[in-house]
């Protein structure tokens, strides 16, 4: 049995249907390693003693051969349909292995840029948080709600923010949560949507990283220009 204080999930069992690729976005080779590895190799780097457990779809050998590289720190689990019912079963692949009930950092596994400063704050806010944290990152642009294609209310942007992985949860609750969501046949894109439902919240952490997520062929341009 591995106990650890914290797991990483990376949800990775999605096609990445934005990126007009012919691969999954997670094996886009940028540089010398894919997307997926990036990732991977700066989370190693920057939380080297938390497992990975990462989610791929049913029947995706090229992930499993790819992912054999990191040995025993990395465990592999199968997906869902959907990033919410993909993390709910590594949360509970991870609770069957560890019993101890670690912090799982939920992680995008298209966001490879990681800063050092934001996981040691996101760490030193775990020390006080019974339910979690997330880092996220303040709205700078004026912000519109928009109906039928016209501009009808404009927001205050001093209250929204921008989402970003990791987002930290116990086991446990998390699981309950997704479940809770889950059955209520809910669409959630998120940790804190989960933790929201069961009338709770997490801790915001302001993000130094912006936290790029590839999503669309020009996000690969500005990630090489990064990291290569």
């Amino acid at each position: 049995m591995t106990n650890s204080l914290n797991w990483v999930v990376l949800p990775a069992a999605g096609v990445g249907a934005r990126m007009g690729a012919d691969c999954p976005k997670q094996y886009l080779k940028i540089g010398e390693y894919t997307l997926i590895e990036h990732t991977i190799n700066q989370l190693r780097k920057l939380i080297p003693d938390a497992p990975i457990m990462v989610s791929l779809a049913k029947g995706d050998l090229v992930g499993r051969e790819l992912l054999s590289q990191y040995g025993a720190m990395v465990h592999l689990c199968e997906g869902g349909l959907t990033r919410a019912q993909s993390v709910l079963n590594a949360s509970k692949a991870i609770s069957v292995i560890d019993t101890s009930n670690p912090w799982v950092w939920v992680h995008d596994a298209a966001r490879p840029l990681l800063a050092q400063s934001d996981i040691e704050r996101l760490q030193q806010v775990l020390l006080s948080e019974s339910r979690g944290a997330m880092l996220a990152q303040r709205s700078t642009d004026t912000l519109k709600q928009v109906e039928d294609g016209r501009a009808v209310t404009t927001i205050n942007r001093d209250t929204v923010w921008r989402a970003l992985t990791p987002q930290v949860v116990r086991a446990q609750f998390l699981i309950a949560a997704y479940e809770h969501a889950l059955g209520k046949e809910l669409q959630l894109t998120d940790e804190a949507s989960a933790i929201e439902l069961m009338g709770e919240s997490l801790a915001v952490v302001e993000a130094d990283e912006p936290g790029i997520k590839i999503t669309y062929p020009q996000d690969i341009h500005t990630l090489e220009t990064r990291l290569c």
